[in-house]
């Protein structure tokens, strides 16, 4: 029960000492990326579209595409594009 409470303190203090980053940094509208695993299945290929962005709000479309099921039943390259 002490070790936790310890514990506790410690994360406490360490939180009040962190900071955010003020910067505004000026991103690209276009992002092209590759991710692996995640809603695509094994990996996809995305592109996204920032569209509008207020203060901390930003609106964006993505679009991507992915393969699942590399091969069919009779053991043939046949992916499924999702």
């Amino acid at each position: 029960m002490k070790l936790t409470g310890y514990m506790m303190f410690f994360l406490v203090m360490v939180s009040l000492t962190a900071f955010s980053q003020n910067e505004i940094v000026k991103r690209s509208p276009n992002h092209i990326f590759v991710e692996i695993g995640g809603g695509g299945g094994y990996g996809s290929a995305n592109y996204e579209r920032t569209l509008a962005t207020r203060q901390k709000l930003s609106f964006a479309l993505r679009a991507g595409i992915s393969s699942y099921h590399i091969r069919d039943f009779y053991n043939k390259f046949n992916p499924d594009i999702l």
